[in-house]
């Protein structure tokens, strides 16, 4: 099995996506990265290729549709690709199986779950793990209903998910944006169908991936029901979204709080990188860091 992890950023954002395939090759040496840049930009990086949006759209035509229709929207256009790339690498690349995560995500232990899991089926799909108790935090409640119940930040698939894939550019191309009116919430909201329609569909249920705020409920409880032990909660994967960061800092997601401090380090030896490679970043890290992407 041919195992490979992309993530797609603008050219302002390349430290972060370094971040996320550079994390996860820290665990399996096996895995094939791939960075996926929406603009022209002149660098090599070792261990990664680099996949133009003109590649992509010279071998799929849905792609130069997104294109056409989200170019001025910058982040609508990131979140549309996702299927396009994941059925690119797929169709380019036998018997693969790929993991698709967003830029602002960091592996903290080895992906080996998710690929385990896509075995079972076609496509993984990460639970928000949002509150189910509404008396426990009624947004985080409600919310699941609003934005769907599985993050787009991090989906996994292979050749029997391609169909899976394919139904998901379609509906991104019907629409990528926030209107809860119409029950659309941008590429994340058609994920709830893929388990109707698609019996490929396999749900992650390792509760270490995709961890963000909007599950610091359920890893509260962990602690709780655990004595505050937090040795055998084994975080794998983390969503440092703005959210994420600011509770960490806040003091209020102890758990999370030492993977930020390696997070950290981390963003800014990919900084350094690039830097070396002559791209640079005239903010300083501390500010780039809660930049949302």
């Amino acid at each position: 099995m041919n195992k490979i992890c992309c993530t797609i950023v603008s050219p302002s954002h390349l430290y972060k996506g370094i971040t996320t395939l550079f994390s996860v090759k820290e665990y399996d040496n096996e895995i094939i990265l791939y960075l996926i840049v929406t603009d022209p930009i002149k660098i090599e990086l070792e261990n990664i290729t680099i996949l133009s949006l003109d590649v992509l759209c010279k071998n799929d035509p849905q792609a130069t549709t997104i294109a056409d229709i989200y170019r001025d929207r910058k982040d609508a256009f990131r979140w549309s690709l996702k299927p396009i790339v994941l059925r690119h690498l797929i169709s380019e690349n036998s018997g693969a199986t790929v993991i698709y995560c967003d830029c602002d995500m960091c592996f903290f232990a080895s992906p080996t779950h998710l690929y385990d899991y896509c075995k079972m089926g076609g496509i993984v799909l990460t639970p928000h793990w949002l509150t189910m108790d509404p008396d426990e935090n009624i947004t985080h409640f409600r919310e699941s209903f609003r934005s769907g119940l599985f993050n787009a930040g991090c989906v996994v698939a292979n050749e029997k998910g391609l169909y899976a894939l394919d139904y998901w550019v379609k509906a991104c191309i019907s629409g990528c944006e926030v209107d809860f009116s119409k029950g659309l919430f941008v590429d994340q909201k058609y994920l709830d169908l893929m388990l109707i329609y698609f019996p490929e569909t396999i749900v992650c249920r390792h509760t270490g991936y995709n961890l963000a705020a909007w599950n610091i409920e359920m890893r509260n409880r962990f602690l709780v029901e655990n004595e505050g032990a937090t040795g055998s909660y084994e975080v794998a994967l983390i969503h440092f979204t703005f959210d994420t960061m600011l509770q960490i800092l806040l003091g209020k997601d102890i758990i999370l709080q030492p993977h930020f401090v390696k997070y950290r380090k981390k963003l800014n030896s990919a900084v350094n990188l690039l830097i070396d490679s002559g791209v640079s970043h005239p903010q300083s890290i501390d500010r780039i860091l809660y930049n949302t992407w």
